[in-house]
């Protein structure tokens, strides 16, 4: 078996679980008695679901309180490796890339393009380079269908999996293979990263010029799986075992992600994973909200599928740990937050507006209902930062999860129909008008304003002095739905500067690469530093930069490759 080494963590860290519990248990039985004493039974709902939010977070804490990090162990095996690269409809210019990087990777055997879109322009640029071209007449199982029609053409011991936008570093098998010394390892995941920082998930902050929406999964909730051998595959960046693979059947059809439900069966016949964090290849991300929301949408869908219409489920499928059936219900049912959020958004809004029917002479002391609340979030806020080594932004998360909202509502097909499309997300194109998730966001920043404006008008118009709010339910709703207006106002502000943007792809960072500079003055060593759709950049020998033509010579894999 492999070998771990503990990270450090903070205090708060170390005791976020047992600190939550001390300070939740005293929490919710003063919510119970708050509930009790208002009467009215939409109240016990807000209070059902204020309590499953605390046993989800309990959930978080306890599997994220500690990182195991694998010992690295040398790159030296006998094991052979081949490199799949699924396609569906996505541009040939960014498949080029990742097929020229995989191409470049050392230790690896044959390179496969898998084309569900049997498209002869991929092709003839695939054989040109020296890859593999696969095609199939259908595209049953989508992306999982793909790639086990793909991996029939393969004998290789190990197989590298590799998104058609996600280009691999040279050393990604190095760092890699040494891990499966464990007989008995199924895959190594990688973190996706991606090198389009202009994307709409990325939000850099003064401590993290880099921060994006999934910083928090791949610094600590993946990493944290390792305790508990609960790491999962995630389509993209994993070398995989085929004898795991080969062992349930190839890779889980009938979802549309197909990659946790692979995992599932994986551990379930007692397989091991690891996740290695360390930045091995780098990809595209959403470019825009349009694709941002259709990509959260299929993963929410096909995760709650697996969660409540699979045999896989983690509910009750045989083989698990307990501790593994908590993550993977972490992971799946995590789909749900949106449609609290939702709620919770909605709830002091609905009582704004039927406030002519609800307001009485009940008294309530709104500040220490409100101090009480707030200071139970701040806190909740703060174990999950320390947990996160701060990857968890309290106002940018929040943000992302307005806008998971419509993408977890639209999720909820997947309790009734398990989905295997495949939705693929575009990449590297400008969003030229308003997203449903801008839209939804301006009619409940709206809506949310009209019932504020509501419930003052009705309390003042009905002849009630403006501090009695601070003794009445109107007062309590009034200050919760103003709350929730100024934390949607910020992001729909970014959204609308964003889509305005004009926003190229940025530069691939790359090792120095090795290659040739020609002009008239003759060939010239130069080293590649960046590449993007557009062209490279380089480093080069100043008196080799005389104007003229030039043209870049590199070498990918089997040929080299020239740039004009």
């Amino acid at each position: 078996m492999n070998e771990f080494t503990e990270k450090p963590r903070s205090l708060l860290a170390r005791f976020a679980f047992p600190a939550y519990v001390l300070v939740a248990i005293p929490y919710i039985a003063w919510r119970i008695e708050i509930t009790y004493r208002f009467g009215a039974w939409y109240f016990w709902l807000l209070l059902a679901s204020e309590i499953l939010s605390i046993m989800l977070m309990l959930f978080h804490l306890a599997t994220c309180g500690r990182i195991w990090i694998p010992i690295a162990k040398p790159g030296q095996s006998n094991l052979s490796v081949d490199i799949f690269i699924p396609t569906y409809n996505e541009p040939e210019n960014v498949v080029k890339l990742t097929v020229i990087g995989a191409l470049n990777v050392r230790g690896r055997g044959k390179v496969f393009l898998l084309d569900d879109g049997c498209r002869l322009n991929m092709r003839l640029m695939a054989e040109s380079l020296g890859a593999h071209y696969v095609a199939r007449q259908d595209n049953a199982h989508a992306k999982a269908g793909n790639m086990n029609a793909g991996i029939v053409h393969s004998d290789a011991d190990l197989m590298l999996f590799l998104d058609c936008d996600h280009v691999p570093q040279p050393n990604i098998i190095e760092r890699t293979i040494g891990y499966f010394d464990d007989p008995k390892l199924a895959f190594v995941q990688t973190p996706q990263l991606f090198y389009n920082t202009t994307s709409v998930q990325f939000r850099p902050t003064r401590r993290r010029p880099l921060w994006n929406e999934q910083s928090m999964f791949y610094e600590a909730i993946q990493p944290s799986k390792n305790c508990f051998n609960a790491a999962f595959f995630c389509g993209s960046g994993a070398l995989v075992r085929r004898e795991a693979i080969d062992s349930i059947g190839g890779f889980a059809t009938g979802t549309a992600t197909e990659d946790i439900h692979t995992s599932l069966r994986l551990h379930a016949r007692g397989w091991r994973s690891l996740f290695v964090n360390e930045q091995l290849a780098h990809g595209i991300a959403p470019i825009n909200m349009t694709e941002y929301h259709k990509q959260r949408t299929r993963w929410g869908a096909g995760s709650l599928g697996v969660l409540l219409r699979s045999s896989d489920s983690p509910l009750w499928a045989r083989g698990l740990t307990l501790a593994q059936r908590i993550c993977y219900f972490n992971s799946t049912f995590s789909f749900v937050n949106g449609v609290q959020r939702l709620f919770y958004m909605l709830f002091p809004a609905v009582l704004l507006l039927l406030a002519p029917f609800t307001t009485n002479d009940f008294q309530i002391d709104a500040v220490h209902y409100v101090a009480v609340m707030l200071g139970f979030i701040t806190f909740s806020y703060a174990c999950v930062w320390a947990t996160s080594d701060g990857a968890y932004h309290p106002i940018l998360t929040e943000e992302y999860n307005l806008a998971n909202m419509f993408s977890h509502l639209l999720a909820l097909r997947g309790v009734l129909h398990v989905s295997a499309k495949f939705a693929v997300s575009l990449k590297g194109k400008a969003e030229a008008e308003t997203s449903v998730v801008e839209s939804g966001l301006r009619v409940l920043c709206l809506g949310l304003g009209a019932a504020s404006l509501f419930g003052l008008s009705f309390w003042l118009g009905s002849g009630r002095p403006l501090d009695g709010l601070l003794t009445n339910m109107v007062g309590l709703a009034l200050f919760w739905n103003t709350l929730n207006v100024f934390l949607i106002i910020p992001f729909l502000l970014f959204l609308r500067r964003h889509r305005a943007r004009e926003i190229p792809l940025s530069a691939l960072a790359l090792p120095l690469v090795p290659a040739s500079l020609v002009n008239a003055k003759g060939a010239h060593e130069v080293f590649i530093t960046a590449l993007d759709l557009a062209g490279a950049t380089i480093t080069a020998p100043q008196d080799c930069l005389a104007d003229g033509d030039h043209r870049l010579l590199f070498h990918a894999g089997q040929q080299w490759i020239e740039i004009a």
